[in-house]
């Protein structure tokens, strides 16, 4: 599993980015290959699975919730 997570260093978003990547680094462990935290702007609060995006704050106008995240990444993995 590969994450990459985009977020907004303007609007001061990292706090929930190191949060978000906490979690999944707790979670999913092992089964991480890597975990890329990448500085954007705009507003962005994006989340990637091996080059898939999972999440944007963009679209749906809202932070995730971090567990409705890990189902969401679950019911992703089950379908490989």
């Amino acid at each position: 599993m590969n994450f990459e997570l985009k977020f907004c260093s303007v609007g001061n978003y990292e706090p929930k980015a190191v949060s978000l990547a906490n979690k999944l680094l707790t979670v999913y462990k092992q089964r991480i290959k890597s975990f890329n935290l990448v500085p954007s702007g705009g507003g962005s609060f994006e989340l990637w699975l091996d080059g898939q995006l999972i999440f944007s704050k963009l679209k749906s106008g809202v932070f995730p919730d971090e567990d409705e995240l890990i189902e969401l990444i679950n019911a992703k993995l089950l379908r490989r």
